[in-house]
């Protein structure tokens, strides 16, 4: 069912030059099969709750190449349910209290739409309860890691509202982005650091270096320097020079949500 599985090909970087299509669609296969899953308790002011991350639980993929012009002309092409995707869906819902999901991506893959229209559908068919009232999905827009193309004040101004939007929703929460790797890293790391790590600078800087970038290797494959798998250093360098007391003050006064769309 869920799992914590995730693969990192080096062959994708050469393939996504030359057949950018094959590569999509190889990417929506491995996300399919592995859910790359971790969770953890976070203390917010309002209290605790399990924040579980993951790839897309949406669980479609595509035989042959992807219907982009389709999916260009606003239809969502079911495709085919393969792996355990969208049954981990169904028992997170089930067992573990999930009431929202915050999906982070908005990158450059156009299967996002498909992925996200039948993730959500999926999950808001299932938390609907007698009193008619919905599960949260919350798609978060133009939320962007990489220091090279955006400042890390920017990045900073994002993740505060994210983890906001995170605890606005009272039941356990799913954060994603494509593949759980980079913007759900990011998130989740300054989550750990922030709620969960020391008060003392020096010890939560140990706590940063031994916890929360293994945690971040683990979920980016990384093997050694040599087979870094999806490892980005720029995604830890926001983590470790996140300032906490900005996270800390905004979680302390009524919330107000961050920019989203509607699938």
């Amino acid at each position: 069912m869920c799992n914590d599985d995730v693969h990192w090909s080096y062959s994708f970087g050469k393939l996504r030059k030359t057949n950018f299509g094959e590569f999509e669609r190889l990417v929506v296969v491995n996300v399919a099969e592995t859910s790359n899953m971790g969770a953890a308790k976070f203390r917010f002011p309002s209290g605790v709750k399990t924040v579980y991350r993951s790839s897309f639980l949406s669980g479609k993929i595509f035989s042959g190449k992807i219907p982009y012009e389709k999916i260009k002309k606003g239809s969502f092409p079911e495709g085919q349910a393969k792996g355990k995707a969208r049954q981990c869906l169904q028992h997170l819902i089930e067992k573990a209290n999930i009431r929202q999901i915050v999906n982070l991506y908005d990158g450059s893959f156009k299967t996002k739409y498909v992925l996200s229209y039948w993730e959500k559908t999926n999950f808001l068919r299932s938390t609907k309860d007698k009193q008619g009232s919905f599960g949260t999905y919350t798609q978060i827009k133009d939320f962007d890691y990489d220091l090279e193309e955006r400042s890390a004040e920017s990045i900073y101004k994002d993740v505060i509202s994210i983890i906001a939007q995170i605890e606005s929703v009272p039941g356990n929460a799913l954060i994603h982005c494509y593949g759980g790797m980079h913007r759900t890293g990011i998130v989740f790391g300054v989550m750990q650091k922030c709620l969960n790590g020391p008060k003392n600078k020096s010890q939560n800087k140990k706590f940063v270096k031994e916890v929360v970038d293994k945690e971040y290797k683990c979920h980016t494959d990384y093997k050694n320097a040599e087979k870094k798998g999806g490892y980005h250093q720029e995604n830890m360098t926001v983590i470790e020079n996140f300032p906490c007391d900005r996270l800390h003050k905004r979680l302390s006064r009524k919330q107000s949500p961050p920019k989203r769309i509607d699938l």
